[in-house]
């Protein structure tokens, strides 16, 4: 979180997924690359290249960074 109580990760991760285009293994390697990583489902570890972030998968993705805020560190 920062100073204004915004998800950082979250930010990053929708910044990535404007890209019409991105698959799952780029947007791990985008949240990586942003300092977010392991910040990701575990099905996400599994993922081939060209493999497309459905919808779906992006949804569950943010659900699992929602998650992560109110985790214990």
């Amino acid at each position: 979180m920062d100073d204004e109580g915004e998800n950082r990760a979250i930010r990053s991760f929708l910044s990535a997924y404007q890209n019409p285009s991105v698959t799952t293994v780029q947007m791990r390697d985008q949240m990586e690359m942003c300092g977010w990583d392991g910040c990701w489902p575990s099905w996400v570890s599994n993922a081939r290249d060209g493999e497309g972030l459905t919808k779906s998968g992006a949804q569950i993705w943010i659900r699992h960074l929602l998650a992560l805020e109110s985790s214990p560190s």
